[in-house]
């Protein structure tokens, strides 16, 4: 096994922002590395960010010697593209690419995908169902029609990418290069702890859910 995880902390969402006592990103390292599937974590961050994120990343037990933290840019993709070609320098035969706002989620959630990925597919990512009713609109801002939500899927991280893909992901990103793939993609089934952390409300009921979890203890 040699599998690699890029983690881009996208400050400007709150990859610092504290749960709990601790940085977003420390949870997200910490189930990255309890999944047992990571052997390196890549994190890119805002030069000015550079140094508290390598500490939020070294308080995470069994962290020393499998994470490094590079100068990312402002702009989300690039960011991503840079990180590709960092970890194209390290063999790998799976790359995950997670969202440390999405800081809850379950390391058997990681272990899916990297194995989905292991069985055979080129790509696969954690979806869930679209509970909420999709209208049509148009440029207007007029209801033009009813998007039936069975078909509809919520996209979720971490999402993971056989090696040999890293010059597509280079180029196209994560998200048009799943549209490239298309059916070849494994669809295994998300987790709600795996949302997003990008509000105060959202941290708060997060706060609440552990607090209920751990019977209030720190």
């Amino acid at each position: 096994m040699n599998h690699a995880a890029l983690l881009v902390a996208d400050t400007s969402q709150g990859a610092l922002a504290s749960l709990r006592g601790e940085a977003l990103l420390t949870h997200a390292v910490r189930g990255l590395i309890c999944s047992g599937c990571v052997d390196l974590t890549i994190v890119l961050d805002s030069d000015r960010r550079l140094a508290e994120s390598e500490s939020a990343v070294r308080v995470v037990p069994g962290a020393a010697g499998r994470y490094r933290v590079f100068r990312g840019c402002a702009d989300r993709s690039e960011s991503l593209r840079r990180a590709v070609h960092v970890v194209g320098r390290t063999p790998s035969e799976v790359l995950v690419i997670h969202d440390a706002t999405r800081a809850r989620t379950p390391a058997s959630l990681v272990e899916a995908v990297v194995t989905a990925v292991q069985g055979g597919a080129p790509a696969a990512v954690p979806v869930l169902p679209m509970t909420d009713t999709v209208k049509l609109v148009d440029p207007g801002a007029r209801i033009t029609g009813t998007r039936d939500r069975a078909r509809l899927r919520t996209l979720q991280t971490p999402m993971a990418f056989h090696a040999d893909l890293r010059p597509e992901l280079a180029e196209h990103g994560p998200e048009r290069l799943l549209d490239r793939l298309g059916a070849q993609v494994r669809l295994v089934e998300g987790h709600p702890d795996a949302a997003k952390l990008a509000s105060e409300f959202e941290l708060a009921l997060a706060e609440a859910a552990l607090a209920e979890a751990t019977g209030g203890s720190r």
